[in-house]
């Protein structure tokens, strides 16, 4: 399994430890530099845009402060909605209400 991983902030992210510590492929990309230092430090591939990581990853998961980030990474300024190969499974990770979710 490839897993993308798309950060807002890095810093205390246990899911992303355990992955690495069960050796999976995971690729990872944050508009934050201190988070990918932190993501490639902990052992992931960093990838150079939110585009790049979604070819080929089986599994995205965008961890981002609120659904509107979550959002923008899908169909705004990042714009990966476009790239995403066919049936890539998306996974939201924020604490948000339901409703607000994509």
């Amino acid at each position: 399994m490839k897993l993308g991983y798309i950060a807002s902030n890095a810093g205390t992210d246990e899911v992303t430890d355990r992955l690495l510590s069960a050796h999976q492929d995971v690729a990872a990309w944050s508009s934050d530099p201190e988070a990918l230092a932190q993501l490639r430090q902990r052992g992931a591939r960093v990838a150079s845009s939110a585009a790049e990581l979604t070819g080929g990853a089986s599994v995205l998961v965008i961890s981002q402060d609120n659904a509107s980030g979550a959002q923008d990474v899908l169909f705004g300024s990042a714009g990966i909605f476009e790239v995403l190969d066919r049936g890539t499974v998306v996974v939201q990770a924020h604490e948000d209400q339901p409703a607000n979710v994509v």
